[in-house]
């Protein structure tokens, strides 16, 4: 009976690799509270973090929260499988506001942008840099006896001096932050 050699089998493909992940460079941040949410990890920014994440488009939370101001902001990034990113930490240093009346004038309530901050004096109310609208409101009135835009900056305290009476013009002036 002859024998016929029996075919040696296809061999199977290898598979392709996996493509080797991106590497995303996170420079410390400038509170040591500040944190970045990647996926489901939170990140502490206290020091330069090294992650490695797959090739495509990620969301990164940012959020710096303390007993005297939170801030929250995303960003998106693209990363190449086998590159390294570099980014920074997009929350800014915050600066101050301070809505205080006139000597011998009388205090008022006071709105940013809409919202109920507090009633005057208001000190030291820490605000992303950025444009604000302050209003101020005598007691019981329905309408603002002040309205005024307002540049706050960040590492800077900008004052609001008032009189809801109009005897005296307000005045807004800047300084810089005590220890700066």
């Amino acid at each position: 009976m002859p024998f016929w050699p029996i075919p040696a089998p296809e061999p199977e493909p290898e598979p392709e690799p996996p493509p080797p992940p991106a590497r995303l460079v996170i420079a410390a941040a400038w509170n040591p509270a500040t944190q970045v949410r990647v996926g489901g990890r939170r990140i502490h920014l206290e020091r330069e973090q090294r992650i490695e994440l797959p090739a495509g488009r990620h969301t990164l939370t940012f959020t710096l929260e303390t007993p005297a101001y939170r801030f929250e902001k995303s960003l998106q990034v693209r990363v190449v499988a086998g590159e390294t990113a570099r980014i920074a930490t997009p929350i800014e240093r915050p600066g101050q506001l301070t809505v205080q009346p006139h000597l011998g004038s009388r205090p008022g309530v006071v709105r940013i942008d809409g919202q109920a901050a507090g009633s005057a004096p208001l000190r030291g109310h820490w605000l992303a840099p950025g444009d604000y609208r302050v209003e101020v409101f005598a007691a019981g009135a329905a309408t603002p006896s002040l309205s005024q835009s307002v540049a706050v900056r960040g590492d800077f305290e900008s004052v609001v001096t008032f009189d809801v009476d109009g005897a005296q013009p307000t005045q807004v002036r800047e300084r810089p932050l005590a220890g700066n």
